[in-house]
Formats: C-alpha cells, sequence, structure tokens
C-alpha cells in the first residue's frame, strides 16, 4: 500500500494519485500545468503553434499561438480544471476529492459541454468591441476555443499605470462597450463577469478602442424570468442580485457591472461589494458608494448621474435597459416613455409603438431622434405620407444627417421616384461613417437609375463593411444587387455566382425577408444561366428546382418554360403556360404581356383584350400595356374607349410619339363618326387631335424616326398638320 505524504490515507500500490485528496503518490510522476512553448494543436485545416502562456484562472488557461496556416497570432483557451497534466493530456477530477480515474466521464462531458457553450456565445455575439470568435475544438481531454489576438493592454492595467482615465476618453470606450452589450442582450445572452480585467484596449484605425472579452460566465436569459444563476462573480462589479442563485435574470445586471467599471476608470477606486452597500443601507439608512465627487475628483454632473443610475442597488431604479445607458453617454438622455415606445418596437407592437411615438412627440415636437425612428417605423408599415411629414420635420432640424436622408430615400424608393430617392441617398451615403443599409439601397438606386458602373462600386464598398460579412440578409441583398446588375448590362458569367451565393444565403440563414428576395433573385440566376449555359443545363434545372421548392406556388418557373418555349418558336405550347402562370401568386408584369402579345399573335383579340384589362387592372400606369389595348379597341371601333387609353398613355409618357399618334388617330375617327366626349365639344376633339399629331411628328424627328414623321406630314387627310 502506497500512504500519501498529504492525508496519510493508504491506498493500493497501482494508484498514481491518492483517492481522497489527489495527490501525486510517486515522486518519479511529472506533473505539469501549462501546455509546452512550441506545442501543435490539430483542428481540421488549422494547425496552432502554442507560443506562451497569457494567464491561468480558476477554470482555464489562455495562450498566446500561431495559426500555422495563416500566420496569424491567435489567443487560445484551454479549458483546464486546475489539477495537472499529464504529458499533454488534462487531468481531470474535483477539487476536493479524486483526480482522474475517480472523475466520471459524465463530469468530464459536462465541463467541457460549458467550455462549448462559451464558444457557442462567443460565436453569436459579433461586434467591432466584442473578442472574434474564430474555431472551436476538443484535444488533450479537453476543450480549446480560439479568438483574435489583441494587441494592448487591459483597462485594469490601464487604471493602475493612469491611476485615473480622463473622462471623455472614458466616455469613449464605454459607448462602444455598451453597443456591444446590446449586441449581446439582442442575443439573449448576459455576460455576467464585465470588469476592467475583462475589457482590453486596443488601436483601430488610428484610434482607440474598447473590447470585451472573457465569455466564460455568460448565461441565456429571458427577460425578468427567475431561474439559477452560478454565483461565479466578481465582488464590486457584481449587483446584489447576482449573489442570490435563484433570481430574476436581468439585462440591468450588466449595466450595473458596465457603470461600477466606469467608476473603477474615473476614480481608481474599486466600486464597493453590493452586499456591503445592502447592509449599510439597513443598517444605517446611507448608501456606502462613495462618489468621484465626494472624494475630490473632477467629473461631469452627467457622468456622475451615469453612476448614480446604473449602480443602483435596486434594479428598477437602473437604466432600462443598454439603449438608454447609451444614449446618457452621448449626452442625449432619453424620456421613459420613448424607451417605452422602443421597447414596444422591439416587441413588434408597432401600432402601439406609433401612438407611444405620438405621446413622446406631443410633449417635444422638436424630438429628432423620436421623429426619425417614428418616420422608419411609419415607412415599414407602408404609411409613406406620414413617414415622409416626420422625416421632413426631423430633415429641417437636420438637413445633413445621414439616417435622415436615408430613411426618406427608403421612403421615395418606396413611391418610384427615384431621382429624389436618388438625392437624398447620395447624401446619406457620403457621410463618414458607412451603414450598410444606406449603401445597398443607394446601389439599388443607382441601378434603377441605369448609372450601373458606379452601382457595382458602391456594392463593393458595402460589401468590404464588417456590417454586412456579419449580416446574412445585407450579404444576400447585396450579392443579389450584384446578380440583378450584372443581369442588366449582360454579364450573365458574373451574374450566376453572385446569384447562386445570394440563394443560398438567404436559404440556409432564412431571414424575415429571404422569400421576398429569392422571388427576384431566381429568376437573375435562370436568366443568366439560360444565356450563358443554356436551357438545358444542369444548373438550370437545379435552379428551377429550388425556386419551385423554395416557393411552391410562385408564377415564374412555370412562366420561364413558356418563355423558353416561345424563343423555341412553339407557341402552342407557351400559351397554355403562361394561362396557368396567370393563376399563381405574385404574378411578374412580363407573364401577363408575353400572355396578352401570345393571343394577339393567335388572332384571339378578345382574350388579348381581356388579359391586358386585366393587367392594368394590378399594373395602373403601364403606357405600353395602354397602346396595345388601346390599338385593339381601336380595330374594334371602341374609339371612346381607345381615346381615354391613348390620353393616360401621353399623360404618363409625354415623349411618346406613338402614344400621341395613337390619340390622333383615334380623334380623328370620333370627329369622323360625330361622337361627343364628356367636357369636349367638335370643336375642341379638332384642336385635341391637331395638337396630338403635331407632338407626334415633333417626337417621331427628335427620336430619329424622320420616315414616319414625313408619311403623316404626308398624308392628305392630314392636311391639318403644320
Amino acid at each position: 500500500m502506497l500512504q500519501c505524504p498529504s492525508c496519510s490515507i493508504e491506498n493500493p500500490d497501482n494508484e498514481d494519485f491518492c483517492q481522497i485528496c489527489g495527490t501525486p503518490l510517486k515522486t518519479a510522476q511529472a506533473i505539469t500545468f501549462d501546455l509546452p512553448r512550441d506545442t501543435i494543436l490539430l483542428n481540421g485545416k488549422h494547425l496552432y503553434k502554442i507560443i506562451g502562456k497569457i494567464d491561468r484562472g480558476g477554470f482555464g488557461i489562455t495562450y498566446r499561438a500561431e495559426d500555422q496556416i495563416t500566420g496569424e497570432t491567435v489567443v487560445i483557451k484551454e479549458r483546464f480544471p486546475g489539477k495537472g497534466r499529464k504529458g499533454l493530456k488534462v487531468l481531470w477530477g474535483n477539487m476536493f476529492t479524486r483526480m482522474i480515474p475517480g472523475t466520471t466521464k459524465n463530469e468530464v462531458q459536462a465541463a467541457v459541454e460549458e467550455f462549448r457553450r462559451e464558444a457557442e456565445t462567443l460565436q453569436k455575439c459579433i461586434h467591432k468591441s466584442i473578442v472574434r470568435y474564430r474555431d472551436c475544438f476538443e484535444e488533450n481531454d479537453t476543450c480549446y476555443i480560439v479568438m483574435d489576438f489583441i494587441k494592448g493592454k487591459s483597462l485594469n492595467k490601464l487604471i493602475d499605470e493612469q491611476t485615473r482615465i480622463p473622462e471623455l476618453e472614458l466616455r469613449q470606450y464605454f459607448v462602444q462597450l455598451a453597443e456591444a452589450l446590446r449586441e449581446i442582450h439582442l442575443q439573449g445572452i448576459l455576460h455576467r463577469d464585465i470588469k476592467p480585467d475583462n475589457i482590453m484596449i486596443t488601436q483601430d484605425l488610428n484610434q482607440n478602442r474598447a473590447i470585451l472579452i472573457d465569455f466564460g460566465t455568460a448565461r441565456e436569459f429571458e427577460e425578468n424570468k427567475t431561474a439559477d444563476h452560478t454565483q461565479l462573480l466578481t465582488p464590486g462589479y457584481a449587483p446584489p442580485e447576482q449573489y442570490t442563485p435563484s433570481s430574476k435574470r436581468t439585462a440591468s445586471a450588466d449595466i450595473y457591472a458596465l457603470c461600477a467599471s466606469i467608476y473603477h476608470g474615473i476614480s481608481g477606486c474599486l466600486p464597493p461589494i453590493a452586499m456591503e452597500r445592502i447592509i449599510s443601507e439597513r443598517d444605517k439608512g446611507i448608501d456606502s458608494l462613495k462618489l468621484p465627487s465626494q472624494m475630490g475628483i473632477t467629473i461631469t454632473p452627467e457622468l456622475e448621474e451615469i453612476i448614480v443610475i446604473g449602480m443602483a442597488i435596486h434594479t428598477n431604479q437602473r437604466f432600462i435597459n443598454v439603449d438608454q445607458l447609451i444614449e446618457f453617454l452621448n449626452g442625449n438622455p432619453v424620456s421613459r416613455d420613448h424607451i417605452d415606445a422602443r421597447n414596444l418596437v422591439r416587441q413588434a407592437k408597432l401600432d402601439q409603438a406609433i401612438k407611444k411615438y405620438e405621446d413622446v412627440l406631443s410633449s417635444k415636437k422638436d424630438n429628432f431622434k423620436a421623429l426619425i425612428e417614428l418616420a422608419q417605423i411609419l415607412l415599414h408599415q407602408n404609411q409613406l405620407d406620414e413617414a415622409k411629414a416626420n422625416a421632413e420635420q426631423a430633415l429641417q432640424q437636420r438637413p445633413s444627417e445621414r439616417d435622415t436622408n436615408g430613411v426618406l430615400g427608403l421612403i421615395y424608393c418606396r413611391k418610384s421616384e427615384w431621382q429624389k430617392a436618388l438625392q437624398h441617398l447620395e447624401k446619406a451615403a457620403s457621410s463618414q461613417s458607412k451603414k450598410a443599409w444606406i449603401l445597398l439601397n443607394f446601389a439599388w438606386v443607382l441601378g434603377k437609375t441605369k448609372n450601373w458602373s458606379r452601382a457595382t462600386n458602391v456594392l463593393d464598398t458595402a460589401l468590404n463593411l464588417d456590417e454586412t460579412q456579419a449580416n446574412n440578409e445585407y450579404l444576400a441583398f447585396a450579392k443579389g444587387l450584384k446578380a440583378w446588375i450584372f443581369v442588366n448590362i449582360g454579364d450573365w458569367q458574373q451574374a450566376i455566382p453572385n446569384a447562386i451565393k445570394a440563394s443560398y444565403i438567404s436559404k440556409s440563414s432564412n431571414f424575415k425577408n429571404a422569400q421576398e428576395l429569392q422571388y427576384w433573385v431566381y429568376p437573375c440566376q435562370a436568366l443568366a444561366i439560360d444565356k450563358h449555359l443554356g436551357s438545358k443545363h444542369p444548373q438550370m434545372i437545379a435552379c428551377l428546382d429550388n425556386f419551385e421548392t423554395l416557393l411552391p406556388n410562385n408564377s415564374f418557373v412555370i412562366g420561364f418554360k413558356g418563355w423558353q418555349a416561345i424563343a423555341s418558336g412553339d407557341i402552342d405550347v407557351a400559351l397554355p403556360l403562361f394561362e396557368q402562370a396567370t393563376t399563381k401568386n405574385n404574378v411578374p408584369r412580363w407573364i401577363w404581356l408575353n400572355l396578352a402579345i401570345l393571343h394577339e399573335k393567335s388572332k384571339d383579340v378578345h382574350k388579348a383584350g381581356q388579359t391586358y384589362d386585366n393587367y392594368l387592372r394590378i399594373f395602373k400606369d403601364d403606357p405600353f400595356a395602354m397602346l396595345r389595348l388601346g390599338s385593339l379597341l381601336g380595330e374594334q371601333k371602341n374609339w371612346e374607349r381607345a381615346f381615354e387609353l391613348f390620353d393616360r398613355a401621353t399623360s404618363i409618357q409625354p415623349d411618346s410619339a406613338e402614344a400621341f399618334h395613337n390619340k390622333g388617330w383615334t380623334l380623328l375617327h370620333l370627329l369622323k363618326s360625330s361622337y361627343s366626349i364628356k367636357g369636349k365639344d367638335q370643336t375642341n376633339l379638332y384642336k385635341d387631335m391637331v395638337d396630338s399629331y403635331t407632338m407626334a411628328v415633333s417626337l417621331y424627328r427628335k427620336q430619329g424616326q424622320s420616315a414616319i414623321a414625313d408619311t403623316l406630314k404626308n398624308n392628305k387627310s392630314l392636311i391639318f398638320i403644320p
């Protein structure tokens, strides 16, 4: 038997470690802690070489390492139970009982799964001020997380070096951190260990940036739901509720810790322990939190108010959410009603939110943020005139403001007023601070106004933004727009991969507007494949199959097959396909128009007219359809209805020589037949006819169609044309 030198318990001869306390029983046994320098960790395509240890805590060791494939420096965090390792393999065991082999597989598995959850949490939270996740894998009987290496110092180290951080610098850091925290909370996660040790300060584009690290204690939460919390906390930064294992989970716990870190940064003093503050308040009736101003430290009243509110002992006295804290940090305090309105938006209670915003504006009509936020909601609700009124009121206050011009640009997009949309989106896009949604919509409007080259350049800028790469909806829209642009300029080869990428992202991510995007991306993909690879290519079959599977009641696939039949000269096959397509959902213009034209070619004037009529009930202002239907009605001697259509066509498209020509033609026949039109006598009809023919001749000449103009001039029936 082997006697343990620590606890004197006798152990079997074959044991390496004491079964009770875990002490090594054989002095020759090599027990190490850190992975040796130059150790290689292997995970699939990546090889990581350990450069050296950064830190060791109670649950893990952090190493500096090199990705042997990319050459980049990374940070690797190892789940380490604190007992040691044999060779490279970690030795697991209860801190107070045994090491392996006494620990059960379930205990090891649970610890590894816990570590993996940290990796999953980090992977969800994407922001410039959150350390970037790279990889997670198991090796050496434990688990590893790979993250970006942040070159810089912890905020705690800076405080130690400088004693106090200047207020302006501190505000800059904590606005960045609060915005990162908002992203964390939007993912339904609490960090639970915000403190200066877990905040790194680094250089980012010639300015300092604060980055939040260590998500080891982060947990998913539902606001105000009671659940068990493990008591992993840092005294001074943890709020009172975090000391209670079973308490309501709320975002204000992280807000407390963030404001406690502000307190430490501005004062150079550790914040008091929350439970001591509670005892002081209970026993002495006073809060033991000593404010910076009481210590003779220079601090603005605004920042001290942030500390007081954010570090309130009672949760209902703290900031409602991170948004309110950000507003205060930026010097723009927000009312409780305004915060309530924003919360209603987050809950998708938009009608209630609109009423709440109207309440906010009734007490302060020039509330810029409320005006622009309300405009965005009204735009989402398609209340365009109301949205425009609010956005224009906001624009009067700040004519060059990026988001206001962006919202107005989107409103004009919805109204199909492309030049006005272009004007506002160009202003918004010229801002030094680029926003993906503005650039993407600007590129769309540039495309709508046929400025294809510039649209491509703007899209490239948008695709280089981290915001675009981190947002699947933005990325899919950007790739889809590229495909659409390449289709319009006839670059079929470039269009195909962009359309495939857009459709893949929308299908795999399934974001809110994924189906809407698929409705126009798949047609771009199909057209490009047809033109570049041919209608029988396997990619074409796969494209149409995917489209039909994802959107089973769509009209495009059937209509596209009809279009292919037309291209092959098989009108008898095409006609029933187009007729079937019009019975589906969201029938596009081209399907209706092709069906009408096919009926014309088949000499079925009645069905052709009926199809144009149906089309114009949906797409009310299409001058092409008006000209076609008007011509059919004229052939049937329905001059009055034909005149109405040609008259509408000239008002919608005043540079259409054909529309004026046909209008003159119908008026001539109305005069010959002694027809009268409401509001016009024969004299007025005659004048209108002369003006129409005159305008047609002038427009034909301007458009280089002098032969038609001369024919009209030389027609003896039309000697009245000057």
